[in-house]
């Protein structure tokens, strides 16, 4: 199920963050085992991935190249705890602050 309304939000809140030409909109579609679809039955949102870089911080004997999960070689990037933080941080201030906009519009047509 796709939101188009939700999708353009968390696009936005990263493109802000990271700059328009390191997000990509358009992936190739996956059949991992997510479950997140029967949520998003239930509640508008999208899926969002944030990428791991190109391998450079894999330990020796995980082998060159990025990797994806679920692979024995997988070796975790570290470095980019503080930028998937810090999206999650930005998406709720920016939705916070949207249900406050409108909170306060509510209030003021009333």
């Amino acid at each position: 199920m796709i939101h188009p309304a939700e999708t353009a939000f968390a696009v936005e809140v990263m493109r802000d963050l990271v700059g328009a030409d390191r997000v990509l909109t358009q992936i190739v579609p996956s059949m991992g085992a997510e479950d997140f679809a029967y949520m998003l039955e239930e509640v508008p949102g999208c899926y969002a991935w944030l990428g791991a870089g190109d391998g450079g911080h894999r330990a020796e004997g995980h082998g060159a190249g990025p990797c994806m999960l679920h692979n024995d070689s997988y070796d975790f990037n570290d470095d980019i705890i503080p930028l998937g933080a810090t999206y999650w941080v930005k998406l709720a201030e920016r939705w916070l602050g949207a249900q406050d906009a409108e909170a306060g519009d509510a209030r003021s047509t009333s």
